[in-house]
């Protein structure tokens, strides 16, 4: 799904939940060094140092065991809202994208399976334990 946050410096509050188009991954602010050097999809990164992303809610359909070896580590936000930095906001102190070069400009939502394995990475990289793989 293309979707852009808003220009400038405002903010989005998006729909998470049944019928939604978005989940939200929430990962620790542990993490965040790693997924900045290395990581090629769009980062939200709260004040605090915890990073988000934004997914399409149909294109997680069915990878959502992807996901499960990564908790407790990382969170799937499927309830709620969730309020997105303007596409002018990136840098912080406060609620901004972090985004990596070469991204295309019009890539603001994460590719489920290119997250999922770099979250997996960098949770190694730190020494935490993953679940089990899923089958």
């Amino acid at each position: 799904m293309t979707w852009a946050p808003p220009d400038g410096a405002g903010r989005a509050v998006l729909p998470l939940g049944l019928g939604a188009p978005w989940v939200l991954v929430r990962a620790p602010a542990g993490i965040h060094h790693w997924m900045v050097c290395h990581s090629t999809e769009p980062m939200i990164r709260a004040p605090g140092g915890a990073s988000a992303w934004l997914l399409d809610a149909a294109a997680l359909a069915g990878w959502e065991r992807r996901y499960e070896m990564l908790l407790p580590h990382i969170r799937l936000v499927t309830s709620g809202t969730a309020v997105v930095p303007g596409a002018g906001c990136t840098r912080g102190p406060g609620l901004h994208w972090v985004r990596p070069r070469g991204l295309p400009p019009e890539q603001w939502v994460a590719d489920v399976l290119c997250l999922a394995d770099d979250l997996a990475t960098a949770c190694v990289v730190r020494g935490w334990p993953l679940g089990p793989l899923p089958p």
